[in-house]
């Protein structure tokens, strides 16, 4: 029998086959059905639409397409059909733990929260984004690291108040990332109240060192995408951020080498174009260096990676 919709999993795809199917086949196990998955097709091709029925008979399923490839439109648009009273924004590449929902779920019973945000870890248990405390309130203060798309749930009536994602933010926008951030800025200074618990699991697939330039470039993306965020947003948590960034910032410069030292450089120079709106770096510009960086680049040996590329659509990868 089916049970109520509480859940609506609102999943943007596309270039992506088996991990799509991956993702499908570990909520297809989960115990409770008290979800629907909403996949928003960004493909030219009809690799999402020949991957429907194999889970027709496991889950609930709706399937969109769109043709602009954009990560936010197409969460928004997935978003407005959701018949569900939460809405959950999954990567393609991502999969779910058996107790996923069910911890969520403990946590909106227990806190009533507005947003409940959870932990991402790679496929060897380690997670991808750091914290201190796990369980918090989150607020301006600590928000880093306690929010990102996958591990995001938020009520329906909550991301319609706050108009959805910013369009301009994530693959395939002006700006390659960010946008679960830009959005918890936005509810945050409306007092909406986010609760973090790190026991909610979201597995994802990690990249390790050495870095590829493919990688550096993406990277430079998403700080210029935080960057971003910061300049739109500018306030007192704002400055505080960058103060504690820049020690870290100074720390990763003595203690790595190689491409983790070059990791730590491009994300720093992406931070530094998107907090001052300089034009991103794409095919044919100048390199990835803003001028407050370049004189340490010869002393800390820099490696500068190509400047053709951050992405400008959402991408496999991602």
């Amino acid at each position: 029998m089916q049970e109520n919709i509480f859940f609506s999993l609102v999943v943007a795809t596309v270039g992506r086959t088996k991990e799509l199917q991956q993702f499908l086949l570990s909520v297809a196990e989960l115990p409770s059905k008290n979800f629907e998955v909403i996949l928003v097709d960004q493909n030219s091709d009809d690799r999402v639409a020949d991957l429907v029925p194999l889970f027709t008979d496991k889950l609930h399923l709706v399937h969109c397409k769109i043709e602009q490839k954009n990560a936010s439109k197409a969460r928004n648009a997935g978003a407005a059909l959701a018949t569900g009273s939460w809405i959950g924004f999954p990567d393609d590449d991502c999969e779910y733990t058996p107790d996923t929902m069910q911890k969520v779920q403990g946590v909106i019973t227990e806190h009533a929260p507005d947003v409940v945000t959870g932990t991402v870890l790679d496929f060897d248990g380690r997670p991808l984004n750091r914290f201190l405390l796990n369980r918090c309130k989150v607020s301006l203060l600590n928000f880093i690291g306690k929010v990102s798309e996958p591990a995001l749930f938020i009520r329906k009536e909550i991301f319609e108040q706050l108009g959805g994602f910013n369009e301009d933010f994530g693959p395939g926008g002006k700006y390659f990332s960010s946008e679960s951030y830009e959005l918890a800025v936005r509810a945050l200074t409306q007092k909406i109240d986010i609760q973090f618990d790190a026991g909610i699991h979201i597995l994802h697939p990690r990249v390790m060192p050495p870095f590829p330039d493919s990688y550096l470039k993406r990277e430079y993306g998403y700080s210029y995408g935080f960057g971003m965020v910061l300049r739109k947003h500018f306030g007192w948590w704002a400055a505080v951020y960058l103060s504690k960034y820049a020690l870290v910032f100074t720390t990763k410069l003595f203690r790595f080498t190689g491409t983790r030292r070059a990791h730590a450089y491009v994300t720093a120079s992406g931070l530094w174009d998107g907090l001052w709106h300089r034009k991103p770096k794409t095919a044919g510009c100048a390199s990835l260096t803003p001028p407050v960086l370049a004189p340490l680049a010869p002393a800390f040996n820099l490696p500068k990676p190509a400047a053709d590329a951050i992405p400008q659509t959402q991408e496999a990868g991602r």
